[in-house]
C-alpha cells in the first residue's frame, strides 16, 4: 500500500524533479505550483492535490477509475496507458 501523507514535497514540480524531461514535458507550467496533500492507490482516498497511481491489480484495474478521481482534482495521476478521453487532470503515461 502506497498510501501516505508527503512531509519532504510541497508542490508538484518538487517531486517532477526525478522525471524525465520528455515525460514531465506533458504537465501543464501552471499544474507545478499545486500543492501535494499525500499519494494514494486507492480512488475513493484520491482528493484534490493527491497524486493518484493507477494500478492494477488482482481484484480491480486503478486505470478505471481514473475519470472518476480526474473530477476530484488530483495534482497528478499517474498510469500506464494512454490517458483516457475526459480525465481533465495532468497525467503521466509510466511504464
Amino acid at each position: 500500500q502506497i498510501d501516505q501523507p508527503l512531509h519532504h514535497f510541497e508542490q508538484l514540480r518538487d517531486i517532477l524533479k526525478g522525471f524525465p524531461n520528455n515525460l514531465t514535458q506533458q504537465i501543464p507550467a501552471s499544474s507545478l505550483d499545486h500543492e501535494i496533500t499525500g499519494v494514494t492507490q486507492d480512488s475513493r482516498e484520491a482528493k484534490a492535490g493527491s497524486i493518484f497511481v493507477a494500478v492494477k491489480g488482482e481484484k480491480q484495474d486503478g486505470h478505471a477509475f481514473i475519470p472518476e478521481v480526474a473530477k476530484k482534482g488530483p495534482a497528478l495521476i499517474l498510469g500506464e496507458t494512454p490517458k483516457p478521453a475526459g480525465a481533465d487532470a495532468p497525467y503521466l503515461q509510466v511504464t
